[in-house]
């Protein structure tokens, strides 16, 4: 492979700044409890950006907001009674995940002002049983609705009280103000429902998955990929850095993050994703790593990139010739939201984000 190597899966074009030490997150919750794929994306959007602007508004204190996807439980199932699980995302597939995970971040960077790129950090959680946030962490505080007549919804009394046991403060509430428009309204009508919680969990499809990527100023494309890699796997997943000989050739590669912190903010997001996996962090300082000498690797996340896909191509076709079996491979497509801090040409992109750097010591 070349420079942008398979395992790299297309990093320059996929990154988000390192949260701080102290933060106060703000969460949502953005219910899959729709009839299609396509009324879902709408849905999500217009849920997404109504908070999003609430949270990015100046007189906002958030510096991180979680957006926590939700699944209906199993017709059937314990828990469900009354819920409708004639949705289609009662399951829910990798490619059906990462385009709900692209199209969730594009509306956030829609929403977000381009002058306040660094004042707050948003991101997308999967459906997942292993780790509830808003359970755990101390630091997300405020629970933020679209309308207050969803509050009934939220178990948040027995939520405080899990909290309070671990020590932690109690979530508090804000309401969005109502939607005017008629469209907004009807959109806003697939409420959260109290069935969704504690919901099903997306089902994983290994035992051990891969991706690689530089991850500088690690950015919303990362975060798909990254959260894709944490979701699909039960038991291991490998990430490949790019190590600092295989980016002399970058642009701008002066105000590239040092391979530390790349590790670094590499790490947290996938804990935050799913802690409870082997995640397996290691230095790129050629195209493949570890994808043709692992043979107990099974699935590789990567970019819809043709150089990206040419390079998996020639992974699997070095895996048959070792007798190991071809990795079976997800692809995301790069996120074009319409506006945003770090697009560039129409995509997100790192050399974006780096160039802002440049220009502030222009």
């Amino acid at each position: 492979m070349s420079a942008q190597s398979s395992l790299e899966g297309g990093g320059e074009k996929s990154s988000s700044i390192s949260p701080p030490a102290t933060r106060n997150i703000s969460l949502c919750f953005v219910p899959l409890y729709v009839d299609t794929p396509q009324s879902s994306f709408a849905y999500c959007r217009e849920r997404v950006q109504r908070i999003a602007r609430f949270i990015f508004a100046e007189e906002h204190v958030a510096h991180s907001l979680y957006v926590q996807l939700l699944l209906p439980l199993e017709e059937g199932s314990e828990g469900s009674e009354g819920s409708e699980s004639s949705s289609h995302f009662s399951s829910l597939t990798p490619a059906e995940l990462q385009d709900i995970l692209s199209s969730v971040y594009e509306a956030l960077l829609e929403s977000q002002p381009l002058d306040q790129s660094t004042a707050v950090e948003f991101s997308v959680l999967p459906p997942l049983d292993e780790y509830r946030a808003y359970l755990v962490s101390d630091s997300v505080r405020t629970l933020v609705v679209p309308c207050k007549e969803e509050l009934a919804a939220y178990p948040l009394i027995n939520w405080n009280k899990i909290r309070h046991s671990n020590g932690l403060h109690a979530l508090t509430t804000e309401v969005v103000n109502p939607p005017t428009s008629a469209a907004s309204r009807a959109l806003l009508g697939f409420s959260i429902k109290a069935a969704h919680f504690p919901g099903a969990s997306f089902t994983t499809t290994c035992k051990w998955s891969v991706c690689g990527g530089t991850f500088d100023h690690l950015h919303a494309g990362h975060k798909v990929m990254l959260a894709l890699v944490a979701a699909t796997s039960c038991d291991k997943a490998t990430v490949g850095i790019t190590g600092p000989s295989m980016l002399t050739r970058k642009t701008h590669v002066a105000y590239m993050q040092s391979y530390e912190v790349r590790e670094s903010n590499t790490q947290k997001f996938l804990n935050l994703i799913n802690p409870s996996l082997d995640y397996r962090l290691v230095q790129l300082e050629e195209p493949f790593g570890p994808t043709i000498s692992e043979a107990a690797i099974e699935l590789m996340v990567c970019s819809t990139e043709p150089s990206v896909q040419k390079g998996v191509a020639l992974i699997n076709e070095k895996r048959i010739e070792k007798g190991m079996k071809p990795l079976e491979v997800v692809s995301i497509r790069l996120l074009r939201p319409a506006s945003g801090f770090g697009v560039h040409d129409g995509k997100l992109s790192s050399t974006a984000l780096r160039e802002v750097e440049s220009l502030k010591d222009a």
